[in-house]
């Protein structure tokens, strides 16, 4: 069967009808084509194929150049979205980071304040600890040396009070005075002996047996020269009363 041509507008095309290899061309009306005109080809019953012209291929270029133009354009944009995204997360980071090393600046500059206040109160501490400690050795001095002094005070009192009972003694045995019994000059202690003989002739010994005893005084010490001068003013006293 010989090939034929088909031709007519878009709506009398029956692809059904077509044979093997046969073509058809659309005239006017195809929707598929921007200027209605077309040509289709059966290749095998049931599968027809409109063939591309010049203005398909070029439609077609655009369509695709549109297609990879919006899908680059948007991957660009979700591209660059994604970078303004990070930039602006970089840039978080980055002030963060920055407001990090600032703090940490202050914290630095805080601690060498606090190393340098340290410092200077050790120091003030040291001067303070060296000034206690000649306090202590000053106050310890003048301790010793108010013991010494005392001692001193003490032994002088002491000496003092030796010379003036010996004095005392001195004066008592050794003063001349004017015994108006008999007219002569006689030591203190010559004048009370020579009383107490005559007070021991006048009343007797004021002491007993017993006493005597008791002082541990023989016959021999009866004889008032023999006696101290405090055992002269105790029986002279003794009397007198």
């Amino acid at each position: 069967m010989a090939i034929q041509n088909r031709r007519g507008p878009y709506e009398k095309l029956d692809k059904t009808k077509l044979l093997p290899g046969e073509p058809a061309v659309v005239l006017q009306g195809d929707p598929l084509c921007e200027d209605g005109k077309s040509v289709y080809i059966c290749f095998t019953a049931g599968d027809t194929k409109r063939m591309a012209t010049y203005e398909d291929m070029v439609e077609n270029i655009d369509d695709a150049t549109e297609e990879v133009q919006l899908k680059f354009t948007e991957e660009v944009r979700e591209a660059t979205d994604n970078a303004n995204t990070q930039a602006g997360y970089a840039k978080a980071q980055g002030d963060y980071a920055k407001a990090q090393g600032d703090y940490a600046k202050e914290q630095g500059s805080y601690a060498k304040t606090q190393g340098d206040y340290a410092k200077a109160r050790g120091d003030y501490a040291g001067t303070q600890g060296a000034t206690a400690s000649a306090a202590t050795k000053e106050c310890k001095r003048q301790t010793t040396a108010c013991e010494l002094a005392t001692q001193s005070s003490i032994n002088q009192t002491i000496e003092c009070k030796s010379a003036t009972e010996a004095a005392i003694e001195a004066a008592m045995g050794h003063s001349i005075i004017y015994d108006p019994s008999d007219g002569n000059q006689e030591t203190v202690q010559e004048v009370i002996n020579h009383i107490w003989v005559e007070l021991l002739k006048m009343f007797g010994s004021p002491l007993t047996a017993g006493e005597y005893d008791a002082k541990g005084l023989t016959a021999g010490e009866y004889d008032a020269k023999n006696l101290t001068a405090n055992e002269y003013d105790t029986r002279a006293g003794a009397i007198l009363k």
